[in-house]
């Protein structure tokens, strides 16, 4: 398992983590140990690269918002896109480059409106709709 110098709640790694024939941790560019690589970058901690990549992914998730048809329409025609999915009341898309890790764009439309979020790629049509429906309902109980 490959180990990273990471700080929780930044969108990147600093250095992957590597152990020398003496037994200790350092990064692997740098040669840095921990409390080096800490002086430079306060709350570093070494973990595994799939937990940072799991946090990073976390921290660049949003809650759908509504957007304006024009924003919806222009995202759609801007890169080619991809899982695109219509209907007479439901369309999704995702953009096809990622913002970070897996983590991409994503837009919808639920009747006439008109949403966008970001989510791992991974995410179907169902449930981006899904996740949009409960926003919409969440918002009416709110009002």
């Amino acid at each position: 398992m490959e180990n990273v110098f990471y700080v929780p709640g930044q969108r990147w790694v600093i250095d992957f983590a590597i152990e020398r024939a003496d037994g200790v941790t350092v990064s692997q560019l740098q040669g840095h140990t921990l409390e080096e690589v800490q002086a430079r970058s306060p709350g570093a901690e070494i973990m595994t690269y799939q937990k940072a990549v799991e946090m990073i992914e976390s921290g660049c998730k949003t809650d759908p918002r509504q957007i304006a048809q024009e924003d919806f329409e222009y995202a759609l025609n801007v890169l080619p896109p991809m899982k695109w999915v219509m209907g007479d009341e439901y369309e999704s898309f995702m953009m096809s480059e990622r913002t970070n890790g897996k983590v991409t764009g994503i837009y919808a439309r639920v009747g006439a409106t008109y949403w966008k979020f970001e989510e791992v790629c991974t995410l179907s049509h169902i449930d981006i709709i899904t996740k949009v429906r409960q926003t919409i309902n969440s918002q009416r109980a709110a009002a």
